[in-house]
């Protein structure tokens, strides 16, 4: 009797585990762990270009991650949606890129200058349309390709864009999948964003797809993928540069007998250099000149915080 007490008790703490073996687990843990980290990384990284992008503050989060029959993926989506066919060379397979119709009906408005509606598309798009998710959809794989530079060098491309799903031809039926669901705000109502990768395309990855080996190529020695992004669109940000010849103070009566033809003497001396601004604030000191036949301007002192 006391074996018996025993037995119960150790089969009282082993839960049974319902196992599908139609479809195997082909991923650890282990790897499950290194690919939440690299989405994560991806949702910072589109975050960044979404929102230099658009002109925005969008934000992106990772909602989501499982594995699942690559089939049972493309069965699952909603008609009509964005689905992006991406191929990563030189990795074999494609990754699905499925953008529901309310973050696109967003992203096409706000490209358009347009307010954002509340209720999506539900009609066909139009070429202008599909041209401007097109450029969307490069974006977005900037900040894919850069999430995954610590563990591959890949080169994203859009092979086809559809708006049915069912039409999707299947890389291998039956094979896994990992699925990352993204959120993404700020480009009206939340929306989401969703990636598939098949196994096909992470098999020969999967040696690389683990915690020690992602961590250690991510240390503070190395460069985040998201501060490098979010350094390569600032510097790629535009500002204005303003050349200030002189000042002068008049009146409101002399402001009023302005016409053409009239001299205003400015306080800066003929040979004296002229301050350049950003954003209203003194920066440089340069002189004026010519650049084959346009005016231009010859930095010759930065100016300190001080000064």
């Amino acid at each position: 009797m006391a074996a018996d007490q025993a037995l119960g008790k150790r089969g009282a703490r082993k839960a049974i585990r319902n196992y599908d073996f139609t479809f195997p687990n082909k991923f650890s843990k282990e790897h499950l762990r290194a690919l939440q980290m690299i989405h994560e990384n991806m949702a910072r990284s589109m975050g960044f270009s979404f929102s230099a992008y658009l002109r925005a503050s969008v934000q992106v989060r990772l909602t989501n991650l499982k594995q699942g029959p690559y089939d049972e993926f493309v069965q699952s989506l909603p008609t009509p949606t964005v689905l992006s066919i991406v191929r990563a060379d030189p990795l074999p397979g494609h990754v699905l890129v499925e953008l529901n119709v309310v973050t696109a009906s967003g992203v096409i408005e706000r490209l358009l200058g347009g307010p954002v509606r509340s209720e999506p598309l539900v009609r066909e798009m139009m070429e202008i349309e599909y041209s401007l998710l097109r450029g969307f959809m490069t974006t977005l794989l900037s900040g894919l390709k850069e999430a995954w530079s610590s563990v591959a060098a890949i080169e994203p491309q859009v092979d086809e864009m559809v708006l049915r799903p069912q039409f999707v031809r299947s890389e291998v039926p039956g094979d896994a999948a990992v699925i990352a669901v993204f959120e993404v705000a700020g480009v009206g109502p939340p929306g989401e964003l969703q990636i598939c990768t098949p196994y096909i395309m992470l098999e020969p990855l999967l040696p690389q797809l683990n915690t020690q080996t992602w961590l250690g190529r991510n240390t503070p020695d190395g460069e985040d993928a998201g501060s490098t992004y979010l350094e390569g669109a600032v510097k790629q940000t535009r500002i204005e540069l303003k050349a200030q010849l002189g000042q002068a103070t008049l009146g409101l009566g002399e402001l009023a007998q302005l016409s053409p033809g009239m001299v205003i003497v400015l306080d800066n001396a003929i040979d004296a250099p002229i301050t350049l601004m950003i954003g209203g604030h003194p920066r440089y000191l340069g002189r004026p000149g010519l650049s084959g036949h346009k005016l231009a301007v010859q930095i010759t002192h930065v100016l300190e915080e001080t000064e």
